[in-house]
């Protein structure tokens, strides 16, 4: 007999809504796989000896996929603490973060990076 998987069905809500101080709300996009690959070579192509400008500017690309409907300009003038904690949120949610060791997601709400010497 063949099993049929109704795609539709397999989606989960949002795992992250955003709600800014006027009210809006914006729901987490679940990564593709295309997105998914795209956030893993930025990160891998930022090296041990990216520059801070290099880690902010992936940082707001991340969530800018993330959360189609803020606009780059809107998650600029947010605080910085602010959009590093929503980043890792963001890779925590996609799966990005790939250790479940409590040091490691901590270094990783730190520092923003997903894994350790990245």
């Amino acid at each position: 007999m063949t099993k049929v998987i109704n795609i539709a069905s397999l989606r989960k809500p949002a795992a992250v809504v955003i709600e800014t101080e006027d009210g809006k709300k914006h729901e987490m996009v679940p990564a593709s796989v295309a997105v998914f690959l795209e956030n893993l070579k930025e990160v891998e192509a930022l090296g041990l000896n990216a520059s801070p400008v290099q880690e902010a500017e992936l940082i707001v690309k991340v969530i800018a996929r993330s959360f189609p409907t803020i606009d780059i300009e809107t998650l600029n003038s947010w605080p910085l603490d602010i959009v590093r904690n929503l980043y890792v949120t963001v890779i925590s949610a996609n799966g990005e973060v790939v250790s479940q060791d409590e040091a490691v997601i901590e270094e990783a709400k730190k520092t923003g990076k997903s894994q350790p010497g990245a």
